[in-house]
C-alpha cells in the first residue's frame, strides 16, 4: 500500500516537473531574448517578459523549432512588443499564412528578418510599413502562388530577398542579393492590386437595402362651400443589392381620388 502510493506521488512529481519544463517562456540571452515551448501566436506584452528593454538589441528567436507554431501575423502584430532596440527577428519553421498590415512596424530598428519555411500565401497592403532600415528579407520555402513586389517600395535599402521554394519568380529569379535586382523586380514583375471586400451575412450571401420614401402633398382647393383635399402618396419601393447586379422595381403612384399610375421596373446590371 505505501509503495503504490509512493509511485503515485512519484508520477504526479514528475508530470508537474515536466509541465514546468515545458511551459511557454520569453528568456534573455546575451543581447537577445528566445520565445519557445509552444507559441501558437505572439507572445502578449506579459508572456514578452520584463527585461531591461535597453538590454535586448539584438535577435527575437521565435523559431518553429523551438516548439512554437505561431499563426497568421495580425496588423501591428508587434507593437505589444516592449523589445524597440532588436534589429533580427527568427520565425522561420511556425504555420504563418499572412502577414497583415504594419506588422512589424513595432520594431523600427528590424534590418533582418526570417520567415522562410512557414505556410504564407498573403502580404497584406503595408505589409512592410514601418520597418524602411530592412536589408534581408528571406521569405523561401513558403506557399506564394505569386508576390507583390510592390510590398516592397517601402523598404528602400533591402538588398537581399528570397523567395526559392515558391511557385513564383521574376524574370526567372527568385533570389535577388543586390539592390539593383529588387529594384528592377519593383518596376517590372508587381500584380496589379485587387482590393477585396468580405460582407459577413447570417441567413444569405445576398445584402438586401429596402428604402420606402413616402410623400404626401395635400392641397386645399375651395369653391363656394366646398373645401376638397386631394392627397398624393409615392412609395419607392424595394432597392435591391445582390452580388453581381442591382434591380430597382415598382415607382407606384396613387391618389386620393382612386387614380394609379405605375411606372415599368427597370434594371441596371454593374460590372
Amino acid at each position: 500500500m505505501v509503495h503504490a502510493t509512493m509511485m503515485k506521488v512519484s508520477v504526479v512529481i514528475v508530470l508537474m516537473v515536466s509541465e514546468c519544463i515545458m511551459a511557454k517562456s520569453c528568456e534573455d540571452s546575451s543581447s537577445s531574448i528566445t520565445c519557445k515551448n509552444g507559441f501558437v501566436a505572439l507572445p502578449t506584452s506579459k508572456e514578452w517578459g520584463k527585461v531591461d528593454v535597453d538590454k535586448i538589441t539584438g535577435i527575437l528567436f521565435l523559431k518553429g523549432q523551438d516548439g512554437n507554431s505561431i499563426g497568421d501575423l495580425p496588423d501591428n502584430a508587434f507593437d505589444s512588443c516592449p523589445y524597440k532596440k532588436a534589429y533580427y527577428v527568427w520565425l522561420s519553421g511556425n504555420k504563418i499564412t499572412r502577414i497583415g498590415k504594419r506588422a512589424f512596424a513595432g520594431l523600427p530598428l528590424l534590418d533582418n528578418l526570417r520567415l522562410d519555411n512557414n505556410l504564407l500565401s498573403e502580404v497584406a497592403m503595408g505589409a512592410f510599413e514601418g520597418i524602411s532600415k530592412l536589408e534581408v528579407l528571406r521569405l523561401q520555402n513558403n506557399a506564394f502562388m505569386s508576390f507583390p513586389f510592390q510590398r516592397l517600395k517601402p523598404m528602400p535599402v533591402l538588398r537581399w530577398l528570397e523567395l526559392q521554394g515558391n511557385r513564383v519568380s521574376c524574370q526567372g529569379q527568385s533570389k535577388f542579393i543586390y539592390r539593383s535586382m529588387i529594384e528592377r523586380a519593383i518596376q517590372s514583375c508587381s500584380i496589379p492590386e485587387v482590393i477585396t471586400t468580405r460582407t459577413t451575412t447570417t441567413k444569405t450571401t445576398a445584402s438586401t437595402t429596402r428604402t420606402i420614401t413616402t410623400t404626401t402633398t395635400k392641397s386645399l382647393t375651395t369653391t363656394k362651400s366646398l373645401t376638397k383635399t386631394t392627397t398624393t402618396k409615392t412609395i419607392v419601393t424595394v432597392s435591391r443589392t445582390t452580388d453581381s447586379s442591382t434591380e430597382t422595381n415598382t415607382i407606384a403612384t396613387v391618389s386620393a381620388s382612386g387614380t394609379k399610375s405605375k411606372s415599368t421596373a427597370t434594371m441596371a446590371s454593374s460590372p
